[in-house]
């Protein structure tokens, strides 16, 4: 399971710690989650930028003794998903926990886009996702948390986002019923969806604006 600081008395050191998978740990949101979790976790954290990934896990390490590793990862490469499962075979961690940050699609409004771009789309955004669960299933009987963060279209239809909604509530959905799956083996599985978080990327395409559009939809899902 994850600890979040201040939930361990005793002191701990990285053997004795559980370790968490960080997907997409590259971006904001994923460096927040990591440093809201490090002071009693080890990682494992992945993502497509090797520069941001080793930013974080120094900046990590600073502050904490614990073990933090990378591992490159591509949803959209299944060559990059194969060397994951490769890696993690070879390092025998134990996982505890882990972390899906679900990459974000394109922002369109067109729900009738070529089969080909919808294609690619599921690949970047769910079943790349689907696999790097499973690869991280099928290497350690410790796994007993998986959480998916699945935003505010998840819940919210946003017109302008089709896709973007489309996916989203795919997530929630494969949530319920892969908690139902994977439950007889005391794994819990919840899907967050959080509102709005200020990033960089939202900065760049005007806070104001999306706020504004966000709070005068009416249509709940």
């Amino acid at each position: 399971m994850f600890v979040s600081k201040g939930i361990v008395e005793e002191k701990l050191t990285s053997h004795s710690l559980p370790t968490v998978v960080i997907t997409c740990a590259s971006g904001e949101l994923g460096g927040a989650i990591g440093k809201k979790l490090a002071s009693a976790n080890n990682f494992i954290l992945t993502g497509r930028n090797i520069q941001k990934l080793q930013i974080l896990q120094k900046e990590l390490q600073s502050q904490f003794p614990h073990n933090y590793e990378i591992i490159l990862l591509d949803y959209c490469d299944s060559s990059s998903i194969h060397e994951f499962d490769k890696t993690l075979k070879v390092k025998k961690s134990e996982i505890s926990g882990l972390v899906l940050i679900t990459p974000r699609p394109q922002f369109c409004s067109s729900l009738l886009e070529p089969e080909e771009n919808w294609m690619s789309l599921f690949q970047l955004t769910f079943t790349g996702t689907i696999e790097v669960t499973k690869k991280v299933l099928s290497h350690t009987a410790s796994l007993r948390k998986i959480v998916v963060i699945a935003e505010t279209t998840s819940i919210q239809l946003l017109p302008e986002y089709g896709p973007t909604c489309v996916i989203r509530r795919m997530w929630t959905t494969y949530v319920k019923a892969l908690s139902h799956q994977l439950g007889s083996k005391e794994i819990c599985v919840n899907a967050l969806s959080p509102g709005v978080v200020l990033t960089e990327s939202h900065i760049d395409i005007d806070y104001n604006d999306q706020m504004i559009q966000i709070l005068s939809t009416e249509s709940i899902w």
